[in-house]
């Protein structure tokens, strides 16, 4: 209608590069353009001596997880990184659920920021990134996701209240997520 404006499509994607580096490319309507990230704060992910497995992006976020366990959230805009060992060994997926991604939510407004998070042993958790950027722990460990329904090879968010677990059996199950630990 006159007057007024379409917002051209914004997507940013992050990806892991062969040599373990991160990737971070943003897409507006068909023009695609390097981030130009600040650099992060934490000095492991500015040496290279964190190896990117996986990543996911959030607006200026990346969450990436490691060879050796450690998730990481890093501010592209600011440089300010976070980072946790989960002690569940390498993370091979990371998956996140935002307000940007959620549609009818569960959760009081607004929608925190999940992640589900893959090992490559087949466990898996969803943590809760809270205002201050920290990471908290739902109903979903990595104890007790396994003990519930087994070993995993893939995880994705089937609703902003339940994670679909394929297991390496063949099957597929969904967990409620609400709720964080204490």
């Amino acid at each position: 209608s006159p007057g007024s404006r379409m917002t051209t499509p914004e997507e940013m994607f992050a990806f892991s590069l062969s040599d373990a580096r991160l990737g971070i490319l943003l897409v507006k309507g068909r023009k695609i353009q390097d981030t130009r990230p600040v650099a992060p704060s934490w000095a492991p992910l500015l040496t290279g001596e964190f190896q990117v497995t996986s990543c996911a992006p959030s607006r200026q976020y990346v969450f990436l997880g490691s060879r050796d366990g450690t998730l990481a959230r890093w501010d592209t805009t600011t440089g300010e990184t976070v980072a946790v060992e989960t002690g569940c060994g390498r993370i091979s997926k990371v998956v996140l659920l935002d307000e940007s991604t959620a549609s009818a939510s569960a959760w009081p407004t607004p929608t925190p920021t999940l992640l589900a998070l893959l090992s490559s042993s087949g466990t898996f958790a969803v943590l809760v990134v809270d205002g201050e950027g920290k990471f908290k722990t739902t109903k979903i460990t990595w104890s007790t996701g396994v003990s519930s329904v087994g070993y995993a090879s893939d995880v994705s968010f089937y609703s902003s209240d339940a994670l679909m677990v394929r297991l390496r059996e063949g099957g597929v199950s969904l967990l409620r997520i609400q709720g964080t630990e204490q």
